[in-house]
């Protein structure tokens, strides 16, 4: 069966998380809860957290500060850090973040260049739609 939240038309922070979850194999609401708990700081966890935080810096135009609220209320100082120790981790060839770094960066590419492509594909359709309206509605005004 095809994965719907890979044929979505935005890339959000949500989708985001879910495909985070599903390459760590670590569900979202135990890397990402909210403020009034305590966020756990095993590896797994923050590194987790750590790359949905950098994916969403890459793939979105949301403000490192919206992006920080949406991964449990962090603020952008603490988005700049994840993204600064996932590029460090890559660097030192980190097998784990390079593995799902790699992974969740060609997901999000694919949905970017699809995207894009429908977006492409789309503007003559709607070029010849509005000029059939417009030859409609002119003939309703003869």
């Amino acid at each position: 069966m095809k994965d719907p939240l890979l044929y979505s038309t935005e890339i959000t922070i949500p989708l985001i998380l879910e495909k985070v979850a599903s390459v760590t194999e670590i569900s979202v609401s135990d890397f990402n809860v909210p403020n009034h708990y305590p966020l756990s700081r095993k590896r797994e966890l923050t590194t987790a957290r750590q790359l949905s935080m950098a994916i969403s810096k890459k793939y979105t135009k949301k403000s490192l500060s919206a992006i920080g609220w949406l991964h449990a209320g962090r603020d952008h100082a603490t988005v700049l850090h994840a993204c600064k120790t996932i590029d460090n981790l890559i660097d030192t060839h980190d097998p784990f973040v390079t593995d799902s770094f790699t992974k969740l960066d060609n997901i999000f590419r694919k949905i970017k260049e699809d995207t894009e492509n429908r977006k492409r594909n789309a503007e003559p359709i709607f070029a010849e739609v509005n000029e059939e309206l417009s030859n409609i509605n002119k003939t309703l005004q003869d």
